[in-house]
């Protein structure tokens, strides 16, 4: 407890040292480097036995250079605590930016696909990320992205090359590669609605001793939708799928979908939220596995960047037919 204790003061400490650092040169040139620390705990409440789980601290330290480059680190100190150190480091990249919304992305990143595993936890009403963006969607990985922002005043495009071996350095002996791509079109329909829809695809080769293609889709729409000044309503649904592939010509060795949709309605400082998500995998030597879960809570944000969660969440094996259940109390607060 010790430990944790001076971990935080630490954070607190760098946070307020580097938090808003600018500095100005004799030709006007400014350096500007921001830190935020968050902390968050969940208290899961799961048959009838109320459990702490680790507490959930992230850092992160961005900076800029008149806007022309600049850098992005985060950390997910919770391992850390525990002695772990696999995945301790988030995202470490440098950006270059150029006329027409055009960027340059170098470093570890998060994958250009799919949208709901692209919103932080801090954005996102609900608590935990889809099971396929867990499962389908590639995560991190190291490499080279472009994205294009506001193209015809609609289309955003992103796209990259990564090595495919996400965020781990051990297996260096494996010839990998990683091409993935997002497009999206963004409609502002009226001053109160905003309509999304996007496409996602990847193909990933992994060579060992018999190569392993992977081939996934991602399809997904959005609507926000502002009822009043203090009254929003937000919907996501998308659609997610995977091939394992041993052969290129046609030995299709399974596949996997996800179909994900949440529903939201905000009012003043309270969130309200659902969501609905269904995996099934499939494979040539096993029977289908599905399973399911359900969602439901509330959020309170007080304040811009302290939020309390209150949520219930229920998963359903198919195979098994068992059922699991959990509820928590969940609190973050950022600095």
């Amino acid at each position: 407890m010790r430990k944790f204790i001076l971990l935080i003061v630490c954070l607190l400490l760098i946070g307020g040292t580097l938090s808003a650092i600018e500095v100005t040169s004799k030709k006007k040139n400014t350096l500007s480097i921001d830190t935020k620390v968050l902390l968050g705990t969940v208290f899961d409440f799961d048959y009838l036995n109320w459990e702490f789980s680790t507490p959930d601290i992230g850092l992160e330290i961005a900076g800029d250079f008149d806007d022309n480059f600049g850098f992005n680190t985060s950390f997910d100190v919770s391992g850390a605590i525990k002695g772990d150190m696999t995945d301790l480091l988030e995202d470490a990249y440098g950006y270059f930016n150029f006329p027409r919304d055009i960027q340059l992305t170098i470093g570890q990143m998060k994958v250009p696909f799919g949208e709901e595993a692209t919103i932080s936890r801090t954005k996102r009403a609900y608590q935990s990320h889809s099971m396929g963006s867990g499962d389908i969607a590639p995560g991190r990985d190291r490499g080279v992205g472009f994205s294009i922002n506001d193209l015809f005043g609609f289309l955003n495009i992103d796209a990259g090359v990564f090595n495919g071996l996400g965020t781990v350095y051990e297996d260096i002996t494996l010839n990998n590669v990683l091409i993935s791509s997002k497009q999206s079109l963004k409609l502002d329909l009226s001053l109160f609605f905003v309509l999304e829809l996007g496409y996602g695809i990847f193909f990933k080769v992994t060579e060992a001793n018999i190569p392993v293609f992977e081939l996934g889709q991602d399809l997904y729409g959005k609507i926000d939708f502002e009822l009043t000044f203090d009254k929003k309503l937000f919907f996501l649904v998308e659609y997610m799928e995977k091939h394992l592939i041993r052969n290129i010509v046609n030995d299709r060795e399974g596949w996997t979908y996800d179909l994900f949709a949440t529903l939201g309605f905000a009012v003043e400082k309270w969130e309200f939220f659902t969501t609905f998500d269904v995996m099934r995998l499939n494979s040539m030597y096993n029977m289908p596995d599905d399973s399911w879960v359900a969602t439901g809570g509330v959020n309170f944000k007080p304040y811009d960047d302290v939020k309390f969660a209150l949520f219930y969440e229920g998963e359903y094996f198919y195979n098994n037919k068992d059922y699991e259940h959990k509820a928590g109390v969940n609190v973050y607060i950022k600095l």
